[in-house]
């Protein structure tokens, strides 16, 4: 309109100038033609000015409507429940719209009072407009009204809130837009026709002064029509214009989007849809398209302040339009970077803005591992790189760190200054080789830092090519690996060498015995393995203490290195045992064996010598067992055995001495070995027995009896406790045997109690020091009676004399807590062993028993007879009871009877048996 309007005024203009030129020369028809066509411009001129008020009208009342509702939904947001920085953001953008709505509502009510009172326009707005100002004064007042009350229920703000958004589109405001509309269309369409009349006019004046004055005409004609020419002209040229504008919109790469002053989006090019995935459809107007790109609400704010900001600049300001970074949700889902540039441009629409959008997330991504490459370049690693030539281009902080060159030290050089000399010229040739082949090298590589010291590093090289395949550098990488080498060599030590004394250990030692018997087998000379012990080595612990015990290890360890060749290995399998291995001796096993005595025999003479253990004097012997590689076929595990069995036959012959393997020895092993086998599968299949032996006073009447284990075998038949105790010892096994020895007992005892002639017997029952010594032996034995049910008073412990060797103090605080439940203990076999009279005196026993040993030859041997006595006389002064066992003959009875002993065990009064046999007995008649 604007543009049409100053079109208008020139002609005015033109038309007067020709008024005044024709004035002279034309009749009074002529002048009112010419006032006929004044009074339809200035006609014109008013129904456009009252059409730019009614505009002017159209959008306040628009802006108002706008602004209800910024203020509707910024309230909205500030009733909502929310931070306090973001409520107080809100409350401010709250005020700041109310400003502008009463400042806009104040303009629009000026606006219609100064209207004509009988124009059209007056009709339009006038009585309206009370009721307008009416409703934008309850509005405000109720918006405020809204933000006052936000400190209420949350319901209830929000209530307020919807209700206010409700009266931002209220139908009076929309009438009001509706009938400015209307005016307006009716406005254009009266202009159309003055229009026509006016043209009419003008018409009849150029023909009237064409007709009348051609000489003056003809000029302004032809200026006419080069004007229109021209005019005509500068159209094409708009039109071209605008169309390659839309050509370059249309075909351009980089996503451009065009909206109005109504923030309706009126253009997207291809790139647009392309890049982002929305139309049109899906975005009409601005705010769709905030929505949508910028879900989340903090960074939509955010993003609309800060292209606020920037318009306003550009518009008030004149600032350049700088371009902003942010980051868009595609339809797809997508984040895309976007750097975004506003700018105007004239285009059909008027007002209209293009925005520009570059997609830069290739270009974020790529800064973004650029930075990544530049942290990952001045990482611990040390990396170089070089051209083509090897000449190096550029070095990192671990590469001064590592070899103490700086970049003034080797930029424009080779690698070449790091070398050491430890790799040959076929080591580089390999290392080029596959870099020419592969692309590709890394492995260990000794290399020599600015200090000249020489240091292990592990490197690897990588090619870099060009497009063509043509290698443009070189890429290395290397970490110094000097602590991974001195700990593979610790590890080295750790895993095949003693930590005390240095020396090869067991897993070395049989790599070595491995391949010495395979040379053995090649050059058919004989070796040997001499398997050493240390005598009395624990005595030495538990008196002087462990570390003399590490000094005596180190010092056998030194000393047997000085007994062999240097070919020979010497290695600690762990405690006090050695092993020397002698190899190529002769091939005669005679000589061989003679070889290796002169060996042991050395080792013997060296080890005797005294040992200087800090301040103390010590002397120990070793027992050493020998194994010959006499038979090819054995194995590396059997020779140790051998040479073990070897050394066990050494210290049963008095120790300190020299023993060669004898096969017989190797027979009884593997009896032994099977005897554990078939003990375990004993157990297991409950294949033991106990026997009942009677226990008889004075007159020969029964009080109790000992329960002995049998072993009912199924090949071997009743094996005696004689051949397997020992080994159940050993093995441990004597732990879950006393165990059902000890239950079995107890059933015996309630199975007893319930007969009344047996109701009073006393069982003694064989308890083993192993056993014994258990930590929860108390324990046991207080479960058994409680699940059996048998009386402790009946229960009698028998203990022997090699119990009372260790912890005394721990044995005298499970026989007191025994004792207290009632059950009774006997010291067997006494005499047999070392028994302290201090201690016995402590110990709460109830009986002390003479071994058999003493009893079979008591009317024979003073010895044995005086030995008998004095337990007699030792347990009357103690007061403790007394009993023999082995008592077979009525003379041995009559003897022990007459110094004092009136208790006996033997054959005389019944073997052991079942049971159920105890009783089916011919008594002893007394003497």
């Amino acid at each position: 309109m604007f543009v049409t309007s100053r079109s208008v005024d020139s002609s005015d203009e033109d038309t007067l100038s020709l008024v005044r030129r024709l004035s002279q020369r034309q009749n009074v028809s002529a002048l009112l033609l010419i006032a006929l066509t004044l009074a339809s411009l200035f006609l014109a001129g008013m129904l456009m000015q009252r059409n730019e008020q009614a505009a002017e009208i159209i959008n306040l009342a628009g802006r108002q409507r706008m602004l209800s509702q910024r203020v509707a939904l910024y309230a909205h947001h500030y009733t909502d429940d929310m931070a306090s920085d973001s409520r107080r953001k809100f409350g401010r953008l709250v005020e700041i719209n109310i400003h502008e709505f009463e400042s806009a509502h104040a303009r629009l009510v000026a606006i219609v009072r100064t209207l004509d009172g009988g124009s059209e326009l007056h009709t339009l707005y006038f009585g309206p407009i009370r009721r307008i100002d009416e409703d934008s004064r309850r509005f405000v007042g109720f918006a405020r009204q809204v933000i006052a009350d936000a400190e209420s229920a949350a319901q209830g703000r929000l209530v307020g809130s919807e209700r206010l958004l409700r009266m931002a589109d209220t139908s009076l405001i929309q009438d009001l837009d509706a009938a400015t509309f209307a005016f307006q269309r009716e406005s254009e369409s009266r202009i159309r026709l003055l229009w026509q009349l006016m043209l009419l006019s003008s018409l009849l004046i150029v023909v009237f002064i064409a007709l009348s004055t051609s000489r003056l005409v003809r000029p302004m004609i032809r200026k006419l029509r080069d004007s229109l020419t021209t005019g005509e002209a500068v159209s094409k040229a708009l039109k071209a214009s605008e169309a390659k504008l839309h050509a370059i919109i249309e075909t351009s790469p980089v996503p451009l989007a065009l909206n109005d002053d109504r923030r309706n989006i009126v253009l997207l090019n291809p790139a647009f849809v392309q890049t982002f995935g929305y139309t049109l459809q899906d975005i009409p107007t601005l705010s769709d398209w905030e929505q949508r790109a910028y879900p989340d609400p903090e960074y939509r704010q955010w993003v609309i302040d800060s292209w606020r900001d920037t318009v306003e600049k550009m518009k008030h300001e004149g600032a350049k339009p700088q371009p902003m970074e942010f980051n868009v949700r595609a339809k797809s889902g997508r984040l895309v970077s976007v750097l975004v540039s506003p700018a105007s441009t004239r285009h059909s629409f008027v007002g209209a803005r293009l925005v520009v959008l570059y997609d830069i997330t290739a270009r974020k991504l790529a800064e973004q591992q650029l930075r990544i490459a530049a942290i990952a370049f001045e990482s611990q690693e040390a990396m170089t790189i070089t051209d083509a030539n090897q000449v190096i281009l550029k070095i990192n902080k671990a590469f001064t760190l590592i070899t103490g060159y700086s970049e003034e030290d080797v930029i424009g050089r080779t690698p070449a200054i790091l070398k050491s000399g430890r790799q040959d010229d076929k080591f580089y040739q390999g290392m080029w080789g596959s870099l020419n082949s592969d692309h590709f090298w890394e492995g260990e590589i000794w290399n020599r830092r600015k200090s000249g010291e020489v240091y292990p590093e592990w490197l690897s090289i990588t090619a870099v090519l060009d497009e063509h395949g043509k290698v443009t550098h070189y890429v290395a990488a290397f970490t110094d690996i000097t602590q991974h080498k001195q700990a593979e060599d610790k590890i080295q030590q750790l895993a095949f060498s003693d930590p005390l004394t240095g020396l090869p250990n067991r897993r070395l030692l049989l790599d070595r015995l491995q391949q010495a018997l395979a040379a053995s087998t090649r050059n058919k000379r004989q070796g040997a393995l001499l398997f050493i012990d240390l005598d009395d080595f624990k005595n030495l612990n538990d008196t002087l203490g462990h570390d003399k015990g590490d000094l005596l290890l180190q010092q056998v360890g030194q000393r047997l290195a000085t007994c062999v060749r240097e070919g020979d290995t010497v290695a600690r399998l762990g405690g006090d045992e050695f092993v020397v291995m002698l190899e190529d001796l002769s091939a005669n096993l005679q000589e061989a064996a003679t070889q290796t005595e002169i060996v042991g025999e050395k080792i013997l003479a060296t080890l005797n010598q005294t040992y200087p253990l800090a301040g103390h004097q010590h002397h120990s012997t070793p027992s050493i067992g020998v194994a010959l590689f006499d038979e090819h076929e054995n194995s590396v595990d059997e020779l140790l055995k051998r040479a073990d069995l070897a050394m066990y036959q050494a210290k049963a012959a008095g120790r300190n001495t020299l023993r060669f393997f004898d096969p017989k020895m190797q027979a009884v092993v593997s009896a032994r070995v099977a005897l554990e086998a078939d003990l375990r599968l004993g157990l297991q299949e409950k294949q033991f027995l106990l026997y009942y032996q009677p226990q008889v006073d004075g007159d020969g009447r029964m009080n109790g009896a000992e329960a002995l284990v049998r072993w009912q075998h199924p090949t071997r038949g009743l094996v005696s406790p004689l051949e397997f105790i020992s080994l159940a010892e050993e093995t441990g096994l004597i732990l879950p045997l006393g165990y059902w020895v000890l239950e079995t007992a107890c059933d015996q005892l309630v199975a007893w109690a319930g007969q009344p002639d047996m109701a009073g017997l006393v069982l003694a029952v064989n308890v083993s020091a192993k056993q014994f010594r258990h930590r929860d032996f108390v324990g046991q034995v207080r479960t058994v009676l409680e699940c059996t049910g048998a009386d402790p008073a009946k229960l009698k412990l028998e203990l022997t004399e090699s119990l009372l060797l260790e912890n005394v103090e721990d044995i005298i605080a499970k026989m007191t807590a025994l004792k207290a439940i009632g059950v009774s203990f006997s010291l067997d076999d006494f005499g047999t062993g070392y028994s302290s009279l201090s201690y016995l005196k402590r110990l709460p026993l109830d009986q002390l028993k003479i071994d058999q040993s003493f009893v079979r030859d008591v009317l024979t041997d003073p010895n044995d007879a005086s030995i008998a006595k004095t337990i007699v006389a030792l347990a009357q002064s103690l007061g403790l009871a007394v009993i023999a066992e082995g008592v077979e003959t009525t003379a041995q009875r009559d003897f022990l009877a007459s110094h004092g002993c009136h208790s006996y065990q033997g054959y005389l009064f019944g073997r052991p048996g079942l049971a159920e046999n105890l009783f089916n007995r011919a008594p002893p008649a007394a003497s």
